[in-house]
């Protein structure tokens, strides 16, 4: 039996990073939303990234470009993501500094108007929670089905009142070890109010 593909829609950026490893120093594609299209794609299922979309297109964002449905605001590349990461190893790695470009332009109002035909929405780590907090409630009134949302440890730590809010208006909430103790002191007490 064929069952139908299903597809996600996620909401996010993408970004031209400086990773520090090993005391070499690399330039590469990140952003949250980037590598969850990636992912979602590798599992079987169609992606659509929405995020800032530079014209022309860089060299280095063509594997991107080539392999998931991309909209989003058009914007010159000068004026995607920066970051510059220290990764110690281990999984440890220090966000040393950012630079969020067009990902601070997007508005809710920016989304499609409907988004019902998508099996899932999915709200990627940003460059802060308020700016996810206040994309996720267009998407419900846009139709959305099912909603996830993300994080990472530097908003756990800056906006932890923020990402609280977050976890409990998604339907789905992505996070590690880490951002649990951070949130609620340990990975046992991560649980919704909401009795979700």
């Amino acid at each position: 039996m064929n069952l139908p593909i299903p597809e996600i829609f996620i909401i996010g950026g993408l970004s031209i990073d400086t990773l520090h490893i090993n005391g070499e120093v690399h330039r590469a594609i990140g952003g949250a939303a980037m590598y969850t299209a990636l992912a979602t794609q590798c599992a079987g299922a169609a992606a659509t990234l929405f995020a800032p979309k530079p014209e022309p297109m860089e060299a280095l964002l063509a594997p991107v470009h080539t392999r998931v449905q991309w909209e989003g605001l058009r914007i010159d590349s000068k004026d995607l993501p920066h970051l510059e990461i220290a990764h110690h190893g281990a999984g440890k790695a220090t966000l040393l500094s950012a630079q969020w470009g067009a990902e601070n332009r997007m508005q809710p109002d920016d989304l499609p108007a409907d988004l019902s035909a998508y099996a899932a929405v999915h709200v990627a780590a940003m460059g802060t929670a308020a700016r996810q907090l206040g994309l996720l409630p267009a998407c419900r009134e846009r139709g959305a089905r099912q909603i996830s949302a993300g994080t990472y440890a530097h908003v756990v730590y800056n906006e932890t009142e923020n990402v609280r809010a977050l976890f409990e208006a998604a339907d789905i909430f992505f996070m590690n070890a880490n951002d649990a103790n951070g949130l609620f002191g340990s990975l046992e007490k991560a649980r919704p109010t909401q009795g979700r």
